[in-house]
């Protein structure tokens, strides 16, 4: 499909003309969407964003939309304008499943551009479930291409709330080739509300490599940061086999098994092989009265469904 029809479509989608669900179906069948093969020799040509680059635009595109780089994507020297006019149909869209796809696909274009400039000109939309798809869009582009570069500007951002958002794209993309990297780079930011990248980040890289994120995790110094990567890289071997997640408890010193995780394996085991995760919990460090309750509880679920 031809950028003038795509164009077209999303004019008459924004009319109520054509439903969303037949416009993401043909959105997903473009014949000029771009693959990872043609969105590498699409952007070969663009210079990259450094680090140093996005650190210094970071705080700016941070702050309020007055407040944004006066370089807008329409001024990139690549930018199409029929791009810029596909970014103001689709804005006209309403907001609903329909708009939350398209803005994947969005951000990609956008992204494939120049990254800060597309960043500049989303965060200068007026804030909603939307435009925060639309900035994952061309946050995950980035950080697929630049991963360094784009981690490196999400760091830096001054407003906590957009860089945790933000965060959690880079650590998608990232993890996609470098998970290890990636959960290390989230798990040195600042603030609660990066826990999020941080659990993605466990979570990509336990079902890849469990045996060395669980090293990793293991490692890490007692504290909220830890809790979180052994709830998350606990969670993966839990799909896999309870087993593999009690044996990883075990390698934890006594005082520092975290007792819900003992619980959340407890639970799951306890429902497939009873004998077993009892005498399994019986070595635990659970205290005995938790212990029966937990035992009783699965009993009785046994019980009610035969």
């Amino acid at each position: 499909m031809t950028r003038p029809r795509f164009l077209a479509c999303l004019t008459l989608l924004a009319a109520g003309v054509l439903s969303g669900s037949l416009f993401v179906d043909v959105y997903k069948h473009r014949a000029d969407a771009p693959s990872q093969s043609q969105f590498a020799n699409r952007t070969a040509g663009v210079p990259p964003a450094s680090s140093e680059r996005a650190v210094k635009n970071a705080v700016p595109i941070s702050s309020s939309s007055r407040e944004t780089p006066a370089r807008s994507f329409a001024s990139a020297a690549a930018a199409p304008a029929d791009l810029a006019a596909e970014l103001l149909a689709w804005q006209a869209l309403p907001d609903d499943s329909a708009k939350m796809e398209l803005a994947i696909g969005l951000g990609f274009e956008l992204a494939s551009l120049d990254p800060l400039a597309a960043i500049a000109r989303v965060t200068a939309l007026p804030e909603s479930v939307a435009r925060a798809w639309l900035l994952a869009g061309v946050v995950q582009t980035w950080a697929a291409r630049e991963p360094h570069a784009a981690a490196a500007w999400a760091a830096a951002l001054s407003d906590e709330r957009l860089r945790a958002q933000v965060a959690g794209s880079v650590v998608l993309a990232w993890s996609s080739v470098d998970p290890a990297a990636a959960t290390q780079w989230a798990a040195n930011l600042p603030g609660e509300r990066a826990a999020p990248a941080l659990q993605r980040g466990i979570t990509q890289w336990t079902g890849g490599d469990p045996d060395v994120a669980g090293r990793w995790v293991a490692a890490l110094p007692p504290g909220a940061t830890r809790d979180r990567a052994a709830a998350a890289h606990v969670e993966v071997l839990l799909i896999e086999n309870p087993r593999a997640a009690a044996v990883w408890i075990d390698s934890l010193p006594a005082v520092e098994q975290p007792l819900p995780l003992i619980e959340t394996v407890a639970r799951a085991w306890l429902a497939i092989n009873p004998a077993a995760a009892r005498a399994w919990l019986e070595r635990t460090s659970l205290p005995p009265d938790r212990r029966q309750r937990l035992i009783a509880a699965a009993t009785a679920e046994v019980a009610g469904n035969p």
